[in-house]
């Protein structure tokens, strides 16, 4: 038995997740559904570990991907990140892992405990691209001035905090009690085509 071998049975015996993605690996090879993009080693070495994302992942899991991506990514030469192509999400991307790295191992496992128990790794990076996403729908709605009044008013008003529980009734109902969301340049007032609320000017709505 080499050096290597001796080396990883010893991790084995201390890291029981070691039999637990020697396990998962197998099923992931299993899966038919996916064709290698960039190629991948299918050396016993390389485990895969249950954190991925695709092109349809909700925030939550790119908020989860995002924490430990960058937290393993001081093992460059140990854990890396493969993608895989599929016919219906279009993508998809794994972490493996090599079993002859017991810290990124451990890592791995914290992770792995931390989810167990509560389903995000970080909720104030959760809450910012929660926001950064609202501001974006918003964004497109009225003019850039106008977001965080916005956002502010859907908060209040209908307890909105994310951007897949907005619609444009909720912005048509907030503007009226949003300052300045319609310019006060002239004195004729008439009936915004887009939104349908009373102006003075020119409605700074977007697209409604």
């Amino acid at each position: 038995m080499g050096a290597r071998a001796r080396r990883i049975k010893r991790i084995r015996e201390v890291l029981p997740i070691v039999v637990e993605l020697e396990d998962y690996t197998q099923q992931v090879y299993a899966d038919d559904l996916f064709t290698t993009e960039e190629g991948r080693d299918a050396s016993p070495l390389w485990l895969a570990t249950p954190f991925s994302h695709t092109r349809d992942s909700g925030l939550l899991e790119e908020c989860n991907w995002k924490v430990v991506t960058e937290s393993l990514s001081k093992f460059s030469d140990t854990v890396q990140e493969m993608r895989f192509g599929h016919w219906g999400w279009g993508w998809s991307e794994r972490i493996y892992v090599r079993k002859d790295d017991a810290l990124a191992l451990r890592d791995i496992q914290q992770f792995i405990d931390a989810l167990s128990d509560y389903p995000v790794l970080d909720d104030e990076r959760l809450s910012r691209m929660e926001t950064e996403e609202l501001n974006d729908y918003i964004r497109s709605q009225v003019d850039d001035d106008l977001v965080d009044p916005v956002r502010q008013q859907l908060r209040e008003r209908h307890d909105v905090i994310r951007a897949e529980d907005v619609d444009q009734d909720m912005i048509k109902d907030v503007l009226g009690s949003v300052p300045h969301a319609y310019d006060q340049w002239d004195t004729e007032v008439d009936e915004c085509e887009a939104c349908g609320q009373p102006r003075a000017a020119e409605c700074r709505v977007v697209s409604l």
